[in-house]
């Protein structure tokens, strides 16, 4: 298996979420309240209970950026550890590489050599994982969602770009979580504001839908891998460059499939 720290990853942050579940579950019951062995019960108060229901927002979120970093460092292991040249890289994933020169922290000239095909694959690697390191990922830092993992997967291949084919990639829980995760970070409301117009309903669909998506974009990704789907399928055909910082890939707005 190509993804097997993902799928570890995975399992271990739909064990957190679903256990949060329970507790939240157990908290918004009437009369509910924490007691310690040998002290009197503390009853749970609505407001607390408004403010745990914002929370599991947070996990969520945590959990969609943790397993989208962990997918992304299996892709570019996998590159690293073949063969692979420049032009031996699917269409969008060549124009990738291209751009990461024009945006890039290194000097070229201290970088390449002749012949460059590899190096241009090793330079766009390094570059990637200097900037994951300073929590600068040009793909995501705080702000992704169904529709970004859609346009990722379009980069780098594990996407089909067809619309119906990735609905499976996302949801509109992602960016639901997205959303409240920023709203709470940015402080634009309070958790207790914010948790007061939610449902234990609609936080539980909202976190299986997530956890749903996270395991598609895993076995997308997990086929991907295995077919060497970053590679090109007909090394004769290459895309016209286009080294704007925007990708080139056609992207629309989150499937909902609740």
């Amino acid at each position: 298996m190509k993804t097997v720290l993902t799928k570890d990853l995975l399992q271990s942050r739909r064990k957190e979420v679903m256990g949060y579940l329970r507790f939240l579950d157990k908290a918004l019951e009437t009369n509910a309240a924490l007691q310690a062995p040998g002290s009197a019960p503390m009853p749970l108060e609505l407001d607390l209970t408004h403010t745990l229901k914002a929370n599991a927002y947070l996990l969520l979120y945590n959990t969609v950026e943790a397993v989208m970093s962990q997918l992304m460092a299996e892709i570019h292991d996998e590159v690293k550890s073949s063969d692979v040249c420049l032009d031996d890289l699917n269409p969008n994933l060549y124009l990738e590489v291209i751009r990461s020169l024009k945006r890039g922290a290194e000097d070229i000239g201290e970088t390449f050599t002749h012949p460059s095909g590899r190096p241009f694959v090793d330079y766009w690697l390094r570059d990637y994982e200097k900037r994951v390191q300073d929590n600068r990922n040009p793909h995501f830092s705080g702000n992704i969602d169904g529709k970004r993992i859609k346009t990722i997967g379009r980069i780098y291949g594990f996407a089909s770009g067809d619309d119906a084919t990735d609905a499976k990639l996302t949801h509109a829980a992602l960016q639901k979580a997205k959303n409240h995760r920023n709203t709470l970070a940015h402080g634009e409301k309070s958790f207790k504001d914010l948790g007061m117009w939610m449902s234990f309903q609609q936080v539980r669909d909202d976190a299986i839908a997530t956890l749903r998506t996270l395991s598609n974009v895993r076995v997308a990704v997990e086929s991907y891998l295995v077919t060497h789907g970053y590679r090109r399928s007909n090394p004769q055909v290459l895309p016209t460059l286009d080294v704007t910082d925007s990708p080139s890939v056609q992207t629309d707005g989150i499937v909902s499939t609740a």
